[in-house]
């Protein structure tokens, strides 16, 4: 188990449980070390595409037990025009 903490300097301090201590020159991430997180470098969050929606979406529709999966179907049958159009609409006004 290791856990961290900043010395007055700003400085990471890493230690481990069996009393073994590992000292860094420089903070995480390369910065001041003032921020609030003590996090390294976080990477962007990726947003899938469309080929990895689509299939996130057939591995759901996979899992669902037929009765589910009728009554989804009703669900955009009755509700799928209205939410289209408000879509459209929506990319109408921030196109202007």
């Amino acid at each position: 188990m290791t856990w961290s903490s900043r010395d007055d300097n700003g400085n990471t301090r890493a230690f481990r449980l069996e009393g073994v201590e590992i000292s860094r020159s420089e903070p995480l991430g390369g910065g001041t070390g003032r921020g609030i997180c003590e996090d390294a470098v976080v990477p962007p969050k990726l947003r899938p595409g469309p080929l990895g929606l689509a299939l996130a979406l057939y591995d759901v529709w996979r899992r669902l037990p037929p009765k589910r999966r009728k009554q989804l179907l009703n669900l955009a049958r009755e509700h799928g025009p209205k939410v289209a159009a408000r879509v459209v609409e929506a990319r109408r006004r921030r196109r202007r």
